[in-house]
C-alpha cells in the first residue's frame, strides 16, 4: 500500500515533487478512505483512489514514468554490458545534468511500514537505502553509498543473514543493480525481510500508464 511517493532532478521534475496518498482534513467521503492496518502504530487515513490531472506538458506522465523507475531497476539482473539504467535528470540546469535522480517511497506490505531510498544515474546506483519502523521505531536495515573509492555499505543491527551473508550479498551487487535484489537473489526462502519490500516493487506496486500518455 503506498503511503508517498517523491522524485527530483528527473525528466521535467528540478525540485522534489510528493505524490501523497494521505487523506486531506477536508475529504470526508469515508468510501474512498482506508485505515491502514500496521503493528504498533496508527497512521492517517489513505486514499483508496488518487487522480493524477492537469494540462498537456505539466508533467503527468513523467511522474508516472517516475514511478514505474524502482520496478524497472529492482527487475534488473547483473550485465555484461552495461545498460543505461532508466532515468533523464533535468535537462534545464546545467548544475544538475551529471546529479543523480532521487526518489523516496514509503509503503505499507503485511502491516509493515518502510522507507525506501534510491539515488541513481544512468551509469550506476549512487545511493540505496530501507528503513523499517517496526512499532513504530525508525529502524535501519541497509545503506549504501557510492563514493570515490567503490560503494560503502552499512548494516543495521536488524538486519537478518549475519554477517558472511551481507558480505556475500555486497559482493554479487554491481554498479547497475540494487543490493536489495541480489540479497534476495542469494538468499534463502526463509529469510523473509528483504524478500517481502523487494516483490512490493517488482510487482505488487502497479502503475498503468494510459496509451495516450505513453510517448
Amino acid at each position: 500500500m503506498l503511503i508517498e511517493f517523491s522524485v527530483s532532478n528527473f525528466r521535467s521534475f528540478r525540485e522534489k515533487q510528493t505524490f501523497s496518498m494521505v487523506a486531506a482534513p477536508r475529504l470526508r467521503k469515508r468510501e474512498n478512505l482506508i485505515k491502514p492496518a500496521v503493528k504498533g502504530e496508527k497512521l492517517p487515513d489513505l486514499l483508496k483512489v488518487a487522480a493524477i490531472y492537469g494540462p498537456n506538458a505539466s508533467g503527468k506522465s513523467n511522474l508516472i514514468k517516475a514511478f514505474d523507475v524502482i520496478r524497472e531497476v529492482s527487475n534488473r539482473q547483473p550485465m555484461a554490458h552495461p545498460v543505461p539504467l532508466p532515468v533523464a535528470p533535468f535537462r534545464f540546469d546545467a548544475t544538475l545534468i551529471d546529479k543523480p535522480t532521487r526518489i523516496d517511497v514509503h509503503f505499507i506490505v503485511y502491516e509493515q511500514r518502510y522507507q525506501f531510498e534510491l539515488a541513481l544515474t544512468e551509469k550506476r546506483i549512487i545511493e540505496e537505502r530501507l528503513v523499517i519502523f517496526p512499532e513504530g521505531r525508525e529502524t535501519l536495515l541497509y545503506e549504501r553509498k557510492h563514493q570515490a573509492g567503490g560503494d560503502i555499505y552499512r548494516f543495521g543491527a536488524a538486519l537478518e543473514g549475519g554477517i558472511d551473508l551481507h558480505e556475500l550479498w555486497r559482493k554479487a551487487t554491481g554498479p547497475q543493480t540494487l543490493f536489495i535484489s541480489q540479497a534476495v537473489a542469494n538468499s534463502s526462502e526463509e529469510l523473509k525481510q528483504l524478500r517481502i519490500p523487494l516483490l512490493w516493487f517488482q510487482g505488487d506496486c502497479r502503475f498503468i500508464l494510459p496509451i495516450a500518455l505513453r510517448n
